[in-house]
């Protein structure tokens, strides 16, 4: 087939090697480019990362097209809308493909090029490695390691963003480490869930969906972890060097067998196939307000193409306008466009039609109910998709009374927004709180990558932003935390406490999002202040062990040493075994104090809080740091 392929050329050369004449273009050749007329056979957009390229003409091209978008966790909130201009969309992330609203949508995971993903046969001098950026925006992953340099030899490459290793000097890197670790920002299968294996080390990744269980079979393939298990399960690799090596083998099979480049350019190709290469259709207005809304929303995340894409934006709203004179979605971000250009009049010229003929809805009950602001929302529900959805509608009339603060001033604004509801009183210091929970009870919470340049607020997100106060923060920091955003929660509740040091419900937050971001001893420090025993059993989304060691802490101020014991018992893991050393030395029994401290260096050799506690122990009996050990048939 004669194929043009846009954007990132990873399919290239396994394109060409299959048979395939195609024509490659990326960057600004591909953003200014008009593909209508291609005479060829199709035509497939690989998202790149960076800016990326929208060309023109895909939604006029006679030949099939295909998107594959392999960003979507930062991206869908754009990439739903432009997929509607494609024949064939495919997905590398399982868990988005059922929230496209398209019929010929797919699953098609990442793939690598096994020569230069390979083993490159070098001495495995690296115990576990991790190939990335590391900075505060990615508060989790810079936890995870931080814990695991402090019991093992961890070696760091690439952290800079601005001196980024090659794909061969990242692969050699890989080669060399017997663990490559592996995180996700929001739970999305990266490229290193295959480049590691491929390169022969061992995969050992978060725990996460997105079809990851699906891809490789866990201890078998790949070696999973979470918060609770992360550092045992490093242990036993690194010393287990056996089991380690069979399942950093199969992993790497598992790899070459199914996710090459070749592999999933086939496996693209059968899907058209087993579709004749179908056209899909669609109304030409639907097409014209997605690709709109595309430009728009690409437009205002990246800079570079930002006046062009604005200008194509506005001119296919505009023609979809014409044909639906009253419909609010091309009016409302006709609307945003011409906000965004400094345009207020046009803007409110444009979208006051729609918000006459009463499209645009309000909002007739009160949200000062004292419901709790994330009750009643859907996680991954981030905005409305059909104008005629009551959110949509509201989105408009919100739009409306930014624009008209613009354009007409405060007053008339103000009466504006208090039409909608008595609670959106521009006056009130609680105007953008008001908004955001409003936000809230039409299910529009959060685009999660989208860049907010205008200040109109477009979620409650946004608003809760827009607030810049303490309440904004916590209800942020709580809608991040039902999304499963668990570092954008922490920096939100971490601001917070810093007004509300002694707020109890509020330690309970920040505990348990330092929990999920790797910070397990400070979770448990905040977490045992903040709550009763009753309280720490009802915890909701934590493990029965930890729950144990969080109650045997509460049991530890209240002076009950011995029932703070009988709950670490049962708990298999060092953090249990370092508290419940303490414990004893607080009982004045530095004999059992030390089989604890002894028992937990034997299982994590670097952690220097387990050593100084070792030392100090042996201090209070006496030995030498290489004395023998005390047990002497003493049990725990």
């Amino acid at each position: 087939m004669k194929i043009l392929l846009l954007g990132k050329t990873h399919f290239k050369k396994s394109l060409e090697e299959l048979g395939h004449n195609v024509t490659a273009e990326t960057g600004d050749c591909a953003e200014k480019m008009d593909v209508s007329g291609f005479d060829g056979d199709l035509i497939i957009l690989h998202e790149s990362l960076g800016m990326r390229e929208l060309p023109h003409g895909i939604e006029r091209a006679s030949i099939p097209t295909v998107f594959y978008t392999i960003d979507v966790h930062l991206n869908f909130y754009w990439h739903r809308e432009y997929a509607q201009l494609f024949d064939y969309v495919f997905v590398s992330q399982k868990d988005y493909v059922s929230r496209f609203q398209h019929e010929n949508v797919f699953w098609l995971p990442w793939s690598v090029d096994p020569l230069i993903f390979r083993d490159y046969n070098l001495e495995r001098k690296y115990d576990i490695v991790f190939v990335g950026t590391i900075d505060e925006q990615r508060k989790k992953r810079k936890n995870i390691i931080s814990e695991l340099e402090k019991r093992f030899e961890v070696k760091v490459f690439g952290t800079d963003p601005g001196k980024r290793l090659s794909f061969i000097e990242m692969a050699k890197v890989y080669s060399q480490a017997k663990i490559i670790l592996n995180e996700s920002i929001f739970g999305e299968i990266t490229f290193r869930t295959f480049e590691a294996p491929a390169c022969g080390g061992m995969l050992f990744t978060e725990r996460i969906g997105n079809g990851l269980l699906d891809l490789f079979m866990d201890e078998k393939e790949i070696v999973t972890f979470d918060h609770l298990d992360f550092i045992e399960k490093a242990e036993y690799y690194l010393e287990n060097s056996g089991i380690r090596q069979q399942i950093a083998k199969r992993g790497k099979e598992k790899v070459l067998k199914k996710h090459t480049v070749r592999k999933s350019i086939v496996e693209m190709i059968s899907v058209l196939e087993q579709n004749s290469f179908r056209k899909r259709v669609a109304s030409r207005e639907r097409i014209l307000i997605s690709y709109g809304k595309a430009l728009y929303f690409t437009g205002t995340k990246f800079p570079k193409h930002r006046r062009r894409r604005l200008y194509r934006a506005r001119i296919a709203l505009t023609k979809s306008l014409s044909s639906l004179m009253f419909d609010g979605e091309p009016a409302l971000y006709l609307a945003l466009i011409y906000f965004s250009l400094k345009k207020f009049k046009k803007a409110k010229e444009v979208l006051l039609p729609t918000i006459n003929a009463g499209v645009a809805d309000t909002l007739t009950d009160s949200f000062n109910d004292n419901c709790h602001p994330c009750s009643n929302f859907k996680a991954g529900k981030s905005s409305g998709t059909e104008f005629e959805k009551k959110e949509g509608k509201f989105l408009a009339s919100i739009v409306f009374g930014f624009i008209t603060l613009e354009s007409d001033g405060n007053e008339y604004a103000r009466k504006y927004f208090k039409n909608i509801s008595c609670e959106l009183d521009l006056d009130d210091n609680n105007f953008f709180i008001n908004l955001g929970n409003a936000y809230l009870k039409k299910g529009i919470i959060f685009n999660a990558g989208a860049a907010n340049i205008d200040k109109i607020p477009l979620t409650a997100i946004d608003s809760f932003a827009e607030a810049f106060s303490l309440e904004g923060l916590i209800s942020s920091g709580k809608i991040f935390y039902q999304l499963g955003h668990y570092s954008l929660a922490c920096s939100c509740f971490e601001n917070a406490k810093m007004f509300l040091p002694d707020d109890m419900s509020l330690k309970v937050l920040l505990g348990l999002s330092n929990m999920y971001t790797y910070r397990i001893a400070v979770a448990i420090d905040q977490l045992k202040e903040a709550l009763s025993l009753e309280e720490a059993d009802k915890l909701n989304g934590v493990s029965a062990d930890l729950k144990r060691i969080i109650k045997a802490e509460i049991f530890v101020k209240m002076k009950n040493y011995k029932a703070a014991i009988n709950e670490l018992l049962p708990v298999n893991c060092d953090e249990a075994l370092i508290r419940m050393g303490r414990i004893y030395l607080e009982m004045n029994d530095p004999e059992k104090a030390l089989l604890c401290f002894e028992k937990a260096c034997g299982k994590r050799r670097y952690d220097p809080v387990a050593r100084a506690l070792l030392g100090t122990t042996h201090e209070k009996l006496g030995l030498c740091q290489q004395g023998v050990s005390a047990n002497k048939g003493n049990s725990l």
